[in-house]
């Protein structure tokens, strides 16, 4: 493959705006190699000094895009959406909710809510997972696709949950949580191997991630009980896979040519917060400001975030984000958990990338989509 099209395949443009840029750099190279030609250089040799002097053709197209692409809004609204849809079907559950809360509740009503939430979740993981992972077997990496990627994921395991729910109380048992635990050991093996495989060609942090994948199954094998309790203790055992997570971020958007730091932080956003903010309070008298006010700020957040042109504001917007949506959960209901999982947020979703591009900011350009 020649030097101008691995550029033009390395180059994630828009198509019209791809082919100017393409004619520009096309102009650019003929004359460095006419010049050349002329000179006395053969044709051969021409055309490998011309694309010497031009540079490595996957720096030429991170110099490019950092310069021809910008945010727009429809990046803004399509890397919205997943939680914008997330708040619409937490809407959707009001009414439902009214009639399993009445006094003289139906067992058909609940099994009626309990199939509606499923479906809803698994539909909105299936189609949102689809669509990063035609993005990640094409190598791209759009601002979009981090909320895509993470509410995708999330919304698929939050479903296989509500299976195990809705089956337990199809068999007329008291919803246990001891289901849950196979299947977090599970995604905790799962997320391991992925850190693992992002960071392969590093022989000190593939072990490193290994160790750590070790140590994280063993301490939840050891205190299957401590998901039970939410609080402190619960604060404390999210610190322990978190490691493994931010090592895939950073795999999959800060070390990828069309990638970045703050779309790995945009990915530990969506996927922590999807966690926290939307999370069902059914015995709280606010329920719906509960479920509908941390949303609404996390959407304008990742609005404002796809709006911005620099990777400094971008984490700037999501730490307000953070702070604003943990106020408004502690406005609702006053917990100490709440203030450390915002604490927990702030420090992996914002500082720890941070650290990471001052460490690898020489590397490359960043891409303001």
């Amino acid at each position: 493959m020649d030097f101008l099209s691995e550029v033009e395949k390395k180059l994630d443009l828009p198509p019209a705006e791809k082919a100017q840029v393409m004619r520009e750099l096309r102009s650019h190279y003929e004359e460095l190699r006419s010049a050349m030609i002329a000179s006395g250089v053969e044709a051969a040799q021409a055309d490998q000094e011309a694309a010497r002097k031009l540079g490595d053709p996957a720096d030429v197209a991170f110099r490019l895009q950092s310069v021809h692409c910008r945010a727009t809004w429809k990046t803004a609204l399509l890397t919205a959406l997943p939680l914008a849809a997330m708040l619409i079907v937490s809407l959707a559950k009001f009414p439902l909710m009214q009639i399993i809360w009445g006094a003289h509740a139906q067992r058909s009503a609940v099994y009626e809510y309990q199939t509606y939430v499923l479906i809803a979740t698994a539909v909105l993981g299936v189609i949102f997972l689809t669509g990063s992972i035609r993005e990640l077997m094409r190598n791209r990496r759009p601002m979009w696709l981090a909320t895509w990627l993470a509410v995708g994921v999330r919304e698929l395991v939050r479903a296989g949950h509500r299976l195990q729910e809705l089956t337990n109380w199809i068999e007329g048992q008291r919803m246990p949580q001891v289901g849950i635990f196979p299947s977090v050991v599970f995604q905790i093996l799962v997320v391991g191997l992925l850190a693992m495989a992002m960071f392969r060609r590093s022989a000190k942090w593939f072990l490193i991630l290994g160790g750590w994948t070790l140590l994280t199954e063993v301490i939840y094998i050891a205190a299957p009980w401590a998901s039970l309790n939410t609080g402190w203790f619960l604060a404390f055992l999210l610190l322990v896979p978190a490691p493994l997570v931010m090592a895939v971020a950073l795999g999959l958007f800060a070390r990828h040519p069309y990638g970045n730091t703050a779309s790995a932080s945009l990915f530990l956003f969506a996927l922590y917060v999807s966690v926290s903010s939307f999370s069902m309070r059914d015995s709280h008298w606010v329920l719906p400001l509960a479920n509908v006010l941390p949303p609404i700020v996390i959407v304008m957040t990742v609005l404002a975030y796809a709006r911005s042109s620099t990777w400094r504001r971008k984490l700037a917007i999501l730490a307000a984000g953070i702070v604003v949506a943990g106020m408004a959960d502690l406005v609702i209901v006053i917990s100490g958990y709440l203030a450390v999982h915002t604490a927990f947020m702030l420090f992996w979703v914002i500082l720890v990338p941070m650290l990471f591009e001052r460490r690898w900011s020489g590397r490359r350009p960043e891409l303001a989509r």
